[in-house]
């Protein structure tokens, strides 16, 4: 069952939580880490994000984003 659009208003903030499945780990080397910081920081540069806090660990990932006008998807 897929899951309901999420509700976009501007400089809405928004909490994601990305786990590996069955605590997988998600970066296996430093330069798995690297490419995820450039990932996020590309987005964030072209839809005007904001990333507010984060918490990278190698089984889950914590982010508090503010979106502008583009929706977080």
């Amino acid at each position: 069952m897929a899951r309901k659009p999420r509700i976009h208003f501007k400089a809405a903030v928004y909490h994601i939580d990305l786990q590996g499945q069955g605590r997988e780990s998600i970066f296996r080397s430093v330069a798995d880490r690297r490419e995820w910081e450039a990932l996020v920081a590309d987005g964030c540069a072209r839809f005007q994000h904001k990333v507010l806090a984060y918490c990278w660990m190698n089984t889950q990932i914590n982010m508090v984003v503010q979106v502008s006008d583009a929706p977080l998807s």
